[in-house]
């Protein structure tokens, strides 16, 4: 999907008022422009404007062939006077847009609000999405704008001047930007469809072709085993939350990535280094993988670089193994970036994906999103056979770039402004971000804060205390970190329930199995399997079924020692505070330690349990008092 800039102009309707439009030429010497452009400015059929291309110097002059005068059809087309001043090889192909999926689409145009101080015209690049079908009525389409919006300090519409730009799918223009959507802020505007332009016998007379519409969305699937069940269809980045879901009952549901909620704020340095490797690799087929912590923001940064490998023509989505749809197809005809999300749970299709398109002659990407490289990269090289790492082009850890605390503090405060809009309730005054330190990093913490400072504000609900929404929220997110626990250890081949999964992270979270300083791993074995014993659920498994546990949780969380707590903090404080058994656990653990002389692990629960009792009473704080009591009489 690439726009021709050739193509792309600045409209001046010099009439009774003047008025600033874009343009879009879609045949030698003739543009596409937005018809109230000129009805504004008193304007009408064979009058005069001027037209000037956006690689162009020099205004040119251009007459009005038609105007569209029914109010459901405000498009118009101009004549330049000398086609020859400015010349464009073809006429333009023009698409329709099938089916309900949302659809990825480009713009560039003239919007006012960045005209320069000396009074020349910038050029606005627009990406976005649109969401069919069509209006049947005023052949109208709603566009989501994606990338960022204009800065207006002179009170007019951030894109008047925007109006007449051509929205381009694929190779094809499917409409022209008519207006803002008003009720839903400056990321909607209206577009008009090329499909409802062609129904006009006299827009065609003075078109002088009949453009047929070729159909636009990502109708492939790729089948990459000998099974129809192993194949795969793109999915568009940007999942459209749709206006009739009531966030209201369902808050949580604005963190999502794929909903593009909060403005992508930092990181583009990253995007323009992955955007770099998807068009300038040389290989056929090239991997990379970003990597970090669960909220770190690794989804919504290869989110970000299909957009940006969109934006240079590129196929570029989410692999989807489930929904149905696509003309099953054994090789891809466009340049494709493929990204895959939790990747460590898909090893096995990812090596058939590896070994189908490996041989492509068409460029592939393949960008894998994971914790971290650990097991599971080993057995997806041994599954691909042996071919992974030949396309392997490294990796990108999101640890090595947390956000500063001025990040955050702008995070902060932007997403307030979003949620307190979505939400429609009284955005909060004087409210700073106060987490720990070592949560800072991570852009899901930083934006739970903000949620939960909105829905807690005594402004917006009955103030029952900050425990209220707080534990909704973490609740939830716990839930769906508990949903990828459960998805991991059903790999492992055994089947305990969700909650004695639940207390086995618990655990983990709570010590750090210590060899020691006795050598070997089966030290570590040992010591991880006496403190999962102090699991009651476990009472009666074998050691072959604990140490099976103990190895599940030595893959569930990346870093340097045996166990690794889940994290962020704040995810560990609620697990904790949720935990009913957590006094007897905590108790129980400590004695373990002691007999052990496992400091390490005696430190790393004495923290875990002080701060989940410092985010929530109960448990946690009846737990950290039996501690206490313990080391009283120890000492």
């Amino acid at each position: 999907m690439a726009i021709d800039s050739r193509r792309v102009a600045a409209v001046y309707a010099r009439g009774k008022e003047g008025n600033i439009g874009s343009a879009y030429f879609v045949s030698n010497g003739v543009a596409l422009t937005a018809a109230h452009v000129l009805s504004d400015a008193g304007l009408e059929v064979n009058d005069k404007v001027v037209v000037l291309p956006s690689d162009g110097i020099d205004w040119l002059m251009a007459t009005v062939v038609w105007l569209g005068q029914d109010p459901y059809l405000d498009a118009a087309l101009l004549s330049l006077d000398d086609p020859t001043q400015w010349e464009v090889a073809s006429n333009s192909l023009w698409g329709k847009l099938p089916g309900s999926d949302p659809v990825a689409v480009q713009s560039a145009g003239f919007p006012s609000s960045v005209t320069q101080n000396d009074g020349r015209l910038s050029r606005e690049n627009l990406i976005g999405f649109v969401t069919p079908p069509v209006d049947s009525v005023n052949g109208c389409i709603d566009l989501h704008v994606a990338s960022s919006t204009p800065v207006n300090s002179r009170g007019e519409s951030l894109w008047a001047g925007m109006s007449g730009a051509a929205l381009i799918a694929g190779p094809c223009i499917i409409g022209i930007v008519i207006k803002v959507r008003s009720k839903f802020g400056t990321d909607r505007l209206q577009a008009l469809s090329v499909e409802h332009m062609v129904e006009s016998e006299s827009f065609l007379s003075a078109l002088g072709y009949r453009p047929e519409l070729s159909e636009i969305g990502s109708d492939w699937r790729l089948q990459y085993g000998s099974h129809a069940d192993k194949s795969l269809v793109l999915c568009n980045p940007n999942q459209l939350l749709p206006d009739s879901y009531n966030i209201a009952r369902d808050p949580y549901r604005l963190l999502r990535p794929d909903h593009r909620q909060v403005d992508f704020l930092f990181r583009h340095d990253l995007v323009a280094d992955i955007k770099q490797w998807v068009l300038e690799s040389k290989e056929n087929l090239a991997i990379k993988t970003i990597t970090g912590a669960g909220g770190s923001g690794k989804t919504r940064l290869a989110i970000e670089a299909c957009l940006a490998a969109a934006d240079d023509g590129w196929d570029a989505g989410f692999a989807d193994f489930q929904s149905p749809g696509g003309n099953v197809r054994y090789h891809l005809e466009s340049p494709t970036l493929i990204v895959i999300d939790e990747a460590d749970l898909l090893a096995s299709q990812i090596a058939a994906i590896v070994k189908t398109t490996r041989n492509s002659k068409t460029p592939i990407r393949l960008l894998l999103v994971a914790r971290s490289r650990t097991t599971w990269w080993e057995t997806l090289h041994s599954l691909s056979g042996d071919n992974l790492l030949g396309y392997d082009q490294g990796e990108i850890s999101l640890d090595n770039f947390p956000m500063s605390k001025g990040d955050c503090a702008e995070l902060f405060r932007i997403s307030l402004q979003r949620f307190s809009n979505r939400l429609s309730v009284t955005l909060p005054a004087n409210v700073n971000l106060n987490f720990y330190e070592e949560d800072l990093t991570d852009p899901l913490i930083v934006q739970i804060a903000a949620m939960i400072a909105i829905l807690d504000d005594t402004a917006n609900v009955d103030h029952k205390g900050a425990e209220l929404w707080r534990t909704k929220i973490m609740r939830r997110a716990v839930q769906n970190e508990a949903n990828r626990w459960v998805q991991m250890h059903e790999m492992h081949h055994t089947n305990w329930n969700e909650k004695v999964l639940r207390r086995c992270v618990s655990t983990a979270t709570l010590v750090s199995p210590s060899s020691n300083a006795m050598s070997g791993v089966t030290e570590l074995e040992k010591s991880a399997i006496r403190f999962l014993r102090t699991i009651t659920d476990l009472n009666d498994a074998t050691n072959h079924q604990i140490l099976s546990l103990s190895d599940w949780l030595h893959t569930l969380h990346s870093g340097p020692a045996y166990w690794n707590p889940l994290r962020p903090g704040q995810l560990a404080d609620q697990l904790l505070a949720d935990l009913t058994i957590l006094p007897e656990l905590a108790e129980t653990i400590y004695k373990v330690a002691m007999d052990r002389r496992d400091a390490n692990s005696a430190k790393t629960l004495i923290h875990a349990i002080t701060r989940a009792a410092g985010s929530s009473q109960g448990c946690a704080q009846y737990a950290m008092e039996r501690i206490f009591r313990l080391m009283g009489k120890a000492s």
